[in-house]
């Protein structure tokens, strides 16, 4: 391992047995990409057709558990009917309009 194999994303370092990370304060835009695919893949099939769903009404999760109650309730009951379709699907093999690849993989 040589000096640009630690560049940008810091060493491991033996201090009395253990293993610590040192971490770039700053990080790199490829350190942020990879961050931000690793939370993407951390997500079930049904969190990414919730968060989808709520994308298509321009809004985040945060935006989306502020709202009163009667804004919430039909994107709720779009998310839940979206999520049947998609477990009605998974079942019989049938895909429908709007189901994402992912969801029925």
């Amino acid at each position: 391992m040589g000096i640009s194999d630690l560049a940008g994303i810091g060493a491991r370092k033996a201090i009395s047995g253990k293993s610590f990370m040192c971490r770039n304060p700053h990080p790199s835009k490829a350190e942020q990409v990879i961050a931000e695919f690793r939370k993407e893949a951390k997500k079930t099939p049904m969190e990414r057709l919730r968060d989808n769903i709520l994308k298509r009404h321009n809004m985040t999760q945060e935006q989306f558990d502020a709202l009163s109650p009667e804004l919430k309730a039909p994107i709720q009951r779009e998310i839940e009917e979206a999520m049947r379709r998609a477990v009605k699907g998974g079942r019989d093999g049938s895909a429908h309009a709007g189901t994402n690849a992912n969801v029925l993989a």
